[in-house]
């Protein structure tokens, strides 16, 4: 995935959050730390559709929680949290920070605009720029926000196989 070219996607505004809320925090912290740092800052815009379990998942995990741990797995292979192959291991590498010092600076300045930032709360998006305000220019959520993209791309890989590759 290439966050900086995607920047508005779901995903990216989820990367971006997750980065935040480890950017002033030293060492590695469980899943757990995480998602109580993530809900205890107030930054991820939480709705009661986000409390439901994920489409495909087989847990009763909270759906926000879930998607937050396909987020660690997307900053892991971008090389924006440490891989030190250590089981639920999240840290911040030095790369993941100056990314999201670099967001943070083009959101701050206006370059990237906080109200497309439809995955976050306004307490994340007055983080990002002090100058944000809420106006009607705020996207909304789209309705497919918890699409399960694995098995989108399971079925259309399907889809496009010949008889010759079953």
């Amino acid at each position: 995935m290439n966050l900086i070219s995607n920047h508005y996607s779901t995903r990216s505004q989820m990367m971006i959050l997750l980065l935040g809320a480890l950017f002033d925090r030293k060492g590695a912290y469980t899943k757990q730390d995480v998602l109580a740092i993530v809900e205890g800052l107030k930054w991820f815009d939480l709705r009661q559709e986000d409390k439901l379990r994920y489409p495909t998942v087989q847990s009763n995990e909270p759906r926000w929680k879930t998607m937050i741990a396909f987020t660690r797995k997307d900053c892991v292979e971008d090389k924006l949290f440490e891989d030190d192959g250590t089981r639920d291991s999240w840290q911040i590498s030095k790369k993941g920070r100056n990314v999201f010092a670099m967001f943070r600076e083009c959101f701050t300045s206006g370059e990237l605009d906080c109200a497309k930032c439809y995955m976050w709360s306004q307490v994340f998006k007055k983080h990002m720029n002090p100058l944000y305000s809420t106006s009607e220019r705020d996207l909304n959520r789209p309705d497919d926000v918890y699409k399960d993209y694995y098995q989108a791309n399971l079925l259309e890989k399907y889809m496009n196989m010949g008889l010759d590759d079953l």
